[in-house]
């Protein structure tokens, strides 16, 4: 389990993690902690709020020259853009794909939905407050829409008591 606190509607959040993202994760930790250094505490700026806030405990930072800073969004969409551009060698597919990284939660907000969990299952495990939000991040693809339905009838059906 993933405790984040703060998180960013000031309560803590409990996410569940495969031990893939814990490897991940773990992996992140060891390296901002080499030598028996904390995290360093940092401030990140939100130029949506204009304003910085507390020194926390941020895994995507980095150092340049003696300097940390948190990893800015733009930095971070420009690691992916370049990613894309290796992947579109091999998979031209890629070419000219950008990806920001609030596409990824809107990716799997869609997978684990259009997968069969609860909408509010994902909604706690994005941290949504509100179900609509949830939805507006969910894809909702008219295959889905015919295979969920085929599914919640057969289903249905099996319940039903042979003699109808």
């Amino acid at each position: 389990m993933l405790v984040v606190a703060p998180s960013k509607s000031d309560r803590e959040r409990v996410i569940p993690m495969s031990a893939e993202l814990f490897a991940v994760i773990a992996a992140i930790v060891r390296r901002h902690t080499i030598g028996g250094q904390t995290i360093p505490l940092l401030p990140r700026y939100d130029p949506k709020e204009r304003q910085s806030s507390a020194p926390m405990p941020f895994l995507f930072q980095r150092k340049i020259g003696t300097k940390h800073e948190v990893m800015s969004d733009t930095t971070v969409v420009n690691m992916l853009k370049r990613h894309c551009v290796e992947l579109a060698e091999q998979h031209p597919g890629f070419l000219g794909t950008s990806f920001t990284p609030h596409d990824f939660r809107r990716l799997l907000a869609t997978e684990l939905v259009n997968s069969g969990l609860p909408i509010h299952i994902g909604a706690s495990l994005l941290g949504h407050l509100n179900l609509q939000t949830t939805r507006g991040y969910v894809a909702v693809f008219n295959e889905d829409v015919v295979r969920h339905y085929q599914g919640f009838l057969d289903r249905r059906r099996q319940a039903r008591p042979a003699d109808e």
